[in-house]
C-alpha cells in the first residue's frame, strides 16, 4: 500500500539541525508510538514492540527476557502485548538493552520499575542507561528519558 507524503516535509538539513522536530515526525511517520499486536515469530521468542519499534520478548522456565523497550510511552503497551500472549510481565527477570537512545531505551525505567529485572547493558551505554541518555554527543538533552540505572 502505497504513502501519501504530506506537503512540507522538512528537507534533510532541516532535520538534522532541529533535534525536536526530527523526533517529532520519526515517532508519528515510523510509527514509534503506535500499538501492535503481538505475535510469536519462532519458538520462545515474539515481538511485543509499537508499529515502528522492535521490542522482543523471550520466554524461558528460570523467567523472561525483555531486548529494547522502545520509547517512553512504549512500557503500557509491552504490558498489554506481553499478557496479550498469556505471559505476565512480572516474570520477565532480565532486559536487554540494543543501544542507550530513547527510541529503544525510552521504556526501561518502567519496564524495571514493574518487574525487578536486572539489566544487560553494554559497557560503553552504561553511563547513558544511568542518565537516560543526557548529554548526548549529538543529541544533548533533545531525547532525555528516564533512566533506569545500569546492570
Amino acid at each position: 500500500m502505497a504513502q501519501t507524503l504530506p506537503p512540507n516535509l522538512p528537507t534533510k538539513e532541516q532535520l538534522a539541525k532541529d533535534n525536536s522536530l526530527f523526533l517529532a515526525l520519526a515517532k508519528k511517520a515510523l510509527k514509534w508510538e503506535e500499538p501492535a499486536e503481538p505475535v510469536r515469530i519462532v519458538g520462545p521468542i515474539y515481538f511485543v514492540g509499537t508499529k515502528g519499534l522492535g521490542v522482543f520478548l523471550f520466554t524461558t522456565s528460570e523467567g523472561h527476557i525483555l531486548m529494547n523497550t522502545g520509547m517512553p510511552s512504549s512500557g503500557p503497551m509491552i504490558v498489554d502485548s506481553i499478557r496479550k500472549l498469556g505471559f505476565k510481565p512480572e516474570d520477565v527477570k532480565l532486559m536487554i538493552n540494543g543501544h542507550a537512545h530513547i527510541d529503544h531505551a525510552g521504556a526501561f525505567a518502567f519496564m524495571k520499575k514493574l518487574t525487578g529485572a536486572q539489566l544487560a547493558v553494554m559497557k560503553d551505554d552504561v553511563a547513558a542507561m544511568e542518565s537516560g541518555d543526557r548529554d548526548d554527543f549529538k543529541y544533548a538533552n533533545d531525547f532525555a528519558y528516564e533512566g533506569p540505572g545500569a546492570a
